[in-house]
């Protein structure tokens, strides 16, 4: 059976992981992934289980899109839901890629924080 990823979870599991200093892009990670070499959590993995999680992993997955990962099966997320989802993405991605960017970090924290929520 596909999980279903919704933006609610991953607004959620976002903010929890935030908040706690856990996502990818506080821990120092590099590179965008699903669950970093720190074991940090992208904005997206903080609301997959490690099942979901372990399966894209060792289908060599780890750096793909969630849409990729949604037409590949791997999850499933409402149609409706989808476009924000992948903006959340891309904003905590944004931020570890910042060294490419002309923003600010700060600017892409807060730009972050605010599609998921957080204060």
């Amino acid at each position: 059976m596909t999980f279903v990823l919704t933006l609610e979870a991953v607004k959620t599991a976002a903010r929890e992981a935030y908040a706690k200093g856990e996502l990818g892009f506080q821990k120092g990670e590099e590179r965008c992934l699903y669950r970093g070499d720190s074991g940090a959590p992208c904005a997206v993995g903080a609301a997959l289980p490690e099942e979901v999680v372990n399966k894209i992993t060792a289908a060599g997955r780890n750096w793909k899109s969630v849409s990729s990962l949604a037409r590949e099966g791997f999850v499933s997320v409402p149609d409706e839901e989808l476009d924000d989802v992948v903006r959340i993405q891309r904003a905590h991605d944004d931020i570890i890629l910042q060294r490419y960017s002309s923003l600010r970090r700060e600017e892409l924290v807060g730009r972050f924080k605010s599609l998921i929520g957080a204060e």
